[in-house]
């Protein structure tokens, strides 16, 4: 599980958050292999054509395998999902579509409304219909 929350960060780029949950040995080399992943440098060639390059690889469809046997799984753990999403998007150079969750309400019933008059008939005491 925790495992799974560490690769999540990393998929998304957050290596503090990353770096903040990892606990054994394995963690932290995922976290070492993602820092180089990034570091190595890119010259005369655009995103594009980087991006459609990865997104042929081989890594982007296993990548992409992965994700849709997680996703497709009897036993649906949403951080197991997440990091899958997330490594198949860096893996294969595409960027994370933004969610937008919105949330409405519709109160239909009508409000409980009774019009009562009274009447004051003297004595301090009242009629009301």
């Amino acid at each position: 599980m925790l495992t799974a929350k560490v690769a999540e960060a990393l998929g998304s780029g957050d290596f503090g958050r990353a770096k903040g949950l990892a606990v054994t040995t394995e963690h932290w080399q995922m976290i070492s292999n993602a820092e180089n992943g990034l570091r190595q440098p890119t010259t005369g060639r655009t995103d594009a054509d980087l991006r459609a390059e990865s997104k042929n690889s081989r890594e982007c469809k296993e990548a992409q395998q992965s994700y849709d046997v997680e996703a497709s799984s009897i036993r649906k753990d949403g951080a197991q999902i997440n990091a899958a999403k997330r490594r198949m998007y860096s893996v294969c150079g595409m960027t994370e579509p933004t969610v937008i969750e919105n949330k409405t309400v519709i109160n239909d019933r009508p409000a409980a409304r009774r019009t009562t008059f009274c009447t004051p008939t003297g004595g301090g005491n009242m009629v009301c219909n």
